[in-house]
């Protein structure tokens, strides 16, 4: 199967279970304010992609396309990766990059279950 993933934009992909600890650790440490809660590092929608199908070693071909491939009413940022360290230094952690988030995700979907 052939794949065609944007290129063009860039985020940061978040690991729903970061938001989630990260969220009780900054209740329980009392912290208030305006904070962006994100992953650490930034990459495209195709770069995500790439590195999803590889860990689970899937061979689809993915072809990188342009924001233009997929017109839409609404107008995409091409860069729209916001920065974590704020919240990083208010909690004293190093928040986790996003591939270590996808690696915990494809661990968490298929890890063995217990008959």
């Amino acid at each position: 199967m052939v794949l065609k993933i944007v290129c063009d934009q860039i985020s940061i992909p978040t690991y729903t279970r970061d938001i989630v600890n990260l969220s009780m650790f900054a209740i329980q440490k009392g912290l208030r304010g305006l904070y962006h809660m994100t992953n650490s590092g930034y990459a495209s929608r195709y770069e995500v992609a790439r590195y999803f199908l590889e860990r689970l070693e899937m061979d689809n071909l993915i072809l990188p396309v342009g924001s233009s491939h997929f017109p839409t009413p609404a107008q995409r940022p091409y860069f729209s990766a916001m920065s974590n360290h704020k919240l990083s230094d208010a909690l004293n952690v190093a928040i986790p990059d996003w591939k270590l988030g996808i690696e915990r995700y494809i661990e968490a979907m298929f890890e063995k279950k217990e008959p």
